[in-house]
């Protein structure tokens, strides 16, 4: 319910509230599943999009990173539920200027993607071809 209403809060710009609820999920999780369960990824990655869209980068990539590893070390290096967290991060260092971190990322993103028909995989090529230089499909 908190990642519901943080959800709202963040696509209404009212960043300050959706970090407070997105942080409140996170603890709320980690008491209850514990620190490394992979249920924490899905609002740490929700916060960290709400800090990029603050412009809080480091916070951003710290929150993304955390999911991402949450995952790796639960799922598997490649499992669909990457995607998200990889294009969270690929936006990220984007918008931070590291442009060849941004691509690694995307480029991980986007082979899941396509191995999977992940949901994103239309968002993932649009960002892919953005940092090519490309024109999007």
């Amino acid at each position: 319910m908190l990642t519901q209403i943080g959800w709202v809060h963040m696509q209404t710009g009212e960043l300050d509230e959706a970090r407070a609820l997105f942080e409140r999920a996170v603890a709320m999780y980690e008491r209850t599943v514990g620190t490394d369960h992979p249920e924490l990824a899905m609002p740490l990655n929700m916060l960290a999009q709400t800090e990029r869209k603050a412009r809080r980068l480091d916070a951003a990539r710290e929150a993304v990173v955390r999911s991402m590893t949450i995952l790796e070390k639960s799922l598997d290096a490649w499992h669909p539920d990457l995607v998200n967290p990889l294009y969270e991060r690929a936006m990220i260092e984007r918008d931070a200027g590291d442009l060849a971190a941004a691509r690694a990322a995307i480029e991980r993103a986007s082979a899941i993607a396509e191995q999977t028909g992940h949901r994103l995989s239309t968002n993932v090529t649009g960002l892919k071809a953005e940092l090519q230089g490309d024109p999007p499909p």
